[in-house]
């Protein structure tokens, strides 16, 4: 009897445990087909040197207290063919110990964005200078409902009925 006991007391645990490699960064939409209006918008060119490596953009409207920010550079399309929008903060690593770093901060009122670097530059224009940045803004954002990956710029503006604005600084076109 005991040795069945102890049978299915193991089994059980096994059967309780689980294993989870998934470290993709994901969360969850506010509500599908709701009124508010989640908007996007370009912020560039933004030209970053040595000696100014931090950009400040004034967020107006404000965002509020339950809003998501969400910021993406641009990146290469190797064919020409359409905009590519990675998630930041992105590293580049280069060869040797070289890499550059983008990074943001904000508050209520100000976005800003940092370019560091542990070499000159100058070296990588195409990395420094003319950079754009497509800033989502997720108004009363709450996690109850269908998963977006955050990395996919086109998932999120997609599932989240984001709106292009004209109210960042861009001449893009």
């Amino acid at each position: 009897m005991k040795k069945i006991l102890i049978l299915f007391s193991a089994l059980g645990l096994l059967s309780l445990t689980s294993c989870n490699n998934d470290d993709d960064v994901m969360v969850e939409n506010t509500n599908p087909g709701s009124v508010v209006e989640n908007e996007a918008f370009e912020v560039g060119p933004i030209n970053f040197t040595n000696t100014t490596n931090i950009f400040d953009y004034p967020l107006n409207p404000v965002i509020g207290p339950n809003d998501v920010l969400l910021v993406y550079r641009l990146t290469s399309d190797p064919l020409g063919n359409e905009d590519f929008w990675e998630p930041v903060p992105a590293t580049y690593k280069f060869e040797g110990d070289d890499e550059i770093n983008y990074n943001i901060d904000f508050s209520v009122n100000t976005l800003t964005f940092y370019l560091t670097s542990n070499f000159d530059l100058a070296t990588v224009p195409n990395y420094a200078l003319n950079q754009y940045f497509r800033i989502v803004v997720l108004k009363n954002y709450n996690s109850s409902a269908n998963r977006v990956n955050l990395k996919d710029y086109n998932a999120v503006v997609k599932m989240f009925d984001v709106i292009e604005t004209d109210r960042g600084l861009s001449n893009r076109k």
